[in-house]
């Protein structure tokens, strides 16, 4: 039973519609945003929430009156989608800011990774000794060469298209042989810190 730690409210849930924006790099706003959101669902989890019922999510059909909130069940697949347990782990990773005096400060420099060079590498790192270092492909296309204290695997696919300082990460894709694309958020509750290295090698 959720406590009012976990209440659900508007702003709560517009922070995790901001959240799943975020992981897979698109605005929802059209039917052809919040199909393409349901399918995704359907794709990843195996689960189904409907395209009428993310409409009303996210504000594009009030045919429930203004004062809708979502069930919990359809939150905590939205929040599966991005990589949590559930509606209530969201809230305590993704909200310290919002739930406590906790505030993750992006005052850094943000970089668009398309304009990284090919063979860079860039290294990102969090908390005390969560990192994870890439090897830019092309676009907005990383393959993770070193990894330590975190669910990457070396030879993933990480897909992002910026890094801020001081921010979370937003991998919207990531993809590992044998598994199903899924997004991943690093330094949800610290942000991050990265660094563009020069390779010494050709991976």
């Amino acid at each position: 039973m959720a406590n009012d730690r976990h209440k659900i409210t508007k702003e709560r849930v517009e922070f995790l519609r901001d959240a799943i924006e975020r992981c897979l790099d698109r605005r929802i706003k059209t039917p052809t945003d919040f199909t393409f959101l349901a399918d995704t669902i359907t794709t990843r989890l195996r689960k189904t929430v409907s395209a009428t019922t993310l409409k009303r999510i996210w504000g594009y059909i009030n045919d429930t009156g203004r004062d809708y909130l979502p069930g919990r069940y359809s939150l905590c697949v939205l929040s599966q989608l991005i990589g949590y347990r559930d509606f209530e782990d969201f809230l305590d990773d993704m909200m310290p800011g919002k739930l406590s005096s906790d505030t993750i400060e992006s005052t850094g420099e943000t970089i668009a990774t398309c304009g990284l060079g090919s063979n860079v590498v860039v290294k990102v790192w969090w908390s005390v000794d969560h990192m994870i270092r890439m090897l830019h492909t092309n676009g907005s296309c990383f393959k993770v060469i070193e990894t330590c204290n975190t669910d990457l695997q070396i030879g993933d696919i990480a897909e992002y298209t910026s890094l801020t300082q001081n921010a979370p990460l937003y991998i919207s894709r990531l993809t590992r042989v044998g598994s199903e694309p899924r997004s991943y958020i690093a330094g949800s509750r610290t942000g991050v810190r990265f660094e563009i290295e020069t390779p010494s090698y050709n991976d």
